[in-house]
């Protein structure tokens, strides 16, 4: 019985920076603090895959060192991750909730729903155009 193939996973903070932190900077600018911070976790976050998914290939895990330096990258990406969650949870909610109304809200979660469906949705094959 074979494997399925294996889905990439992608983070959700690009979508969450690209849909709910515009939100916030129009409604009001004592967002930018909060937002740069957790801009800055996930740019650091980003800058680190290059390096984990090297380092994390079955033939890059060879020797001791090797397994080291695999294990303390994964820890800081791991130690990133779980920093930019605290900030979100600590930060960016409560703002949302105090600037956003109801409807603005619905809005994002909306958006955020339309990106789900977009992903989940199977490519579309192209349609072969009878020549004349």
């Amino acid at each position: 019985m074979s494997n399925p193939p294996a889905r990439s996973v992608r983070p959700s903070w690009p979508r969450v920076e690209n849909t709910l932190f515009p939100t916030l900077r129009a409604a009001s600018g004592d967002a930018a603090l909060a937002l740069r911070a957790l801009e800055e976790l996930g740019w650091a976050g980003r800058k680190m895959l290059p390096r984990l998914r090297a380092v994390l290939r079955p033939a890059a895990v060879s020797s001791e060192h090797r397994s080291t330096r695999a294990c303390r990258l994964v820890q800081a990406y791991c130690h990133n991750l779980l920093e930019r969650l605290a900030c979100e949870e600590a930060l960016l909610l409560p703002l949302a909730q105090k600037l956003l109304s109801s409807d603005v809200w619905f809005a994002v979660g909306a958006e955020f729903l339309r990106q789900d469906a977009e992903r989940a949705a199977p490519a579309r094959p192209l349609i072969a155009c009878p020549l004349p």
